[in-house]
């Protein structure tokens, strides 16, 4: 996670409602980039030493594209820990059962929970945590 990523209230742009518009502001670490070329490599490696086809790869250009691309991401893509879970309220905004702290019946679903994302696609982990989140409901009642 990068504390420079930020999603808050538009000063200036207001909603069809009259509402403050959200504004995303994200921001990238060296780290994120090198975790996606070190990911790309051990899969490339694998799939090779196990005689599996050949892979055309080429980490320097990977991390090209990759500078570009994060240049250009946008708030449409997959945002993630807008409401990280942490067990201490300092750090998080929601604890282990998605429970927003200080709120006694407030929860919430998604992942805006996650305190870190992966690569790509979080539909299975969402899913899987709104059926966790579920149970855990049920057993309130």
């Amino acid at each position: 996670p990068n504390r420079e990523s930020r999603v808050g209230l538009s000063a200036t742009e207001k909603d069809a409602f009259g509402m403050p518009r959200a504004e995303v502001k994200l921001a990238f670490l060296e780290a994120d980039l090198e975790s996606i070329v070190a990911s790309h490599t051990l899969f490339v490696n694998q799939f090779r030493a196990r005689n599996l086809g050949e892979i055309t790869y080429n980490e320097e250009g990977l991390r090209l594209y990759l500078r570009k691309r994060i240049t250009a991401y946008n708030s449409a893509s997959h945002n993630i820990g807008t409401t990280r879970m942490s067990k201490d309220p300092q750090t998080g905004v929601v604890d282990q059962h998605a429970k927003v702290h200080g709120v006694s019946n407030l929860y919430v679903a998604g992942s805006s929970v996650f305190p870190t994302g992966g690569h790509a696609n979080p539909t299975l982990t969402i899913v899987a945590h709104a059926l966790l989140l579920a149970d855990h409901l049920k057993k309130l009642e």
